[in-house]
């Protein structure tokens, strides 16, 4: 869902003008290297054949795809344009603050992303080897109805 959104955000950057698509699919793709290496690494260290590891890298620079595609093609046809409003998280989201000195920062964020979703990839998958997840399904569903009775009830 993430990245989906991460393409999303892609695609509507463009439409904010060129230099500030730029930059944040510039920004995105090192974010997205550091997820596919981490899902490619933890795939493979148990045991995946490079092939199904291959398929799910391609998966997930798929959905970035999609949503770039939705974010540019759907809102591109919106009328009387749209304003971005001027608030501290829009202006960090163009990139109109980054400065030479901030930099060591975003590589320090970006190597802690890479260790911490290849942690969380390897666990996840050993703990899927050892759990079915037949449990967490039925957790799922008891909840959405018990949620869908609560809001609608």
């Amino acid at each position: 869902m993430d990245i989906l959104i991460d393409g999303l955000l892609m695609g509507i950057s463009f439409l904010a003008g060129a230099k500030q698509g730029i930059l944040l699919t510039i920004a995105l793709t090192l974010e997205l290297l550091s997820l596919g290496l981490a899902t490619l690494v933890a795939l493979r260290s148990n045991g995946s054949t490079s092939g199904k590891s291959i398929m799910m890298i391609l998966g997930l620079a798929c959905l970035s795809f999609l949503g770039a595609t939705v974010g540019g093609t759907v809102l591109a046809g919106l009328t009387g344009g749209v304003k971005a409003p001027d608030g501290p998280w829009i202006t960090s989201l163009f990139f109109k603050d980054i400065t030479p000195e901030a930099i060591p920062f975003f590589l320090v964020g970006f190597a802690s992303a890479f260790l911490c979703s290849l942690v969380v990839i390897h666990f996840f998958l050993k703990l899927i080897q050892k759990v079915k997840l037949i449990p967490f399904a039925l957790y799922r569903i008891v909840l959405s109805i018990l949620i869908y009775f609560i809001v609608f009830g």
